[in-house]
């Protein structure tokens, strides 16, 4: 809880020294306050007694928290099925939890993009623009159980829509 207050006092002081507006810093600082308190799901980065693990079993243990995920996808399920080995690679080195938290923008339009993002919970509101997409008029989709952005694994990629929690 001190912390917490020491956080909270920092940004005050950091919210008047900028000289932000009242409003803007009320919203600010709920939303800080909001997400502090909020109880999120342990990554395993966040765990020091993970890092004792030998590294043999650590990949062992990122195969096993991702394997339902990506076996939904045929390439990942075919390195899985290929290569134990190299399913456990990719796992230590290329893939991560990433919690987001209610109308939080994941990406948007224009911004490039390296990663592809499998939505394993909720929901996710996409929308594209005829300025930056190849659409008539604005569209809206809600994306719950996918990927998104996959061709960023193999190809330069930039994002042609907004991404955002719900």
């Amino acid at each position: 809880a001190r912390e917490q207050n020491e956080q909270l006092r920092l940004l005050r002081r950091f919210l008047a020294q900028h000289g932000i507006d009242l409003a803007l810093s009320v919203r600010v600082q709920r939303q800080a306050e909001y997400r502090m308190n909020r109880t999120s799901m342990l990554k395993d980065t966040e765990v020091p007694a993970l890092n004792l693990l030998a590294t043999n079993l650590h990949a062992d243990l990122r195969l096993s928290m991702f394997r339902e995920h990506i076996a939904r996808y045929p390439l990942f399920r075919l390195w899985i099925n290929l290569s134990e080995a190299t399913a456990q690679e990719f796992c230590a080195e290329s893939i991560d939890f990433s919690y987001r938290p209610l109308n939080d923008l994941i990406f948007s339009a224009g911004a490039g993009c390296d990663n592809m993002y499998i939505i394993i919970n909720g929901k996710v509101k996409y929308t594209q623009d005829p300025q930056s997409s190849v659409v008539g008029k604005r569209t809206k989709s809600f994306v719950q159980k996918q990927c998104m952005c996959e061709a960023a694994l193999w190809t330069k990629w930039v994002h042609v829509g907004d991404a955002e929690a719900l």
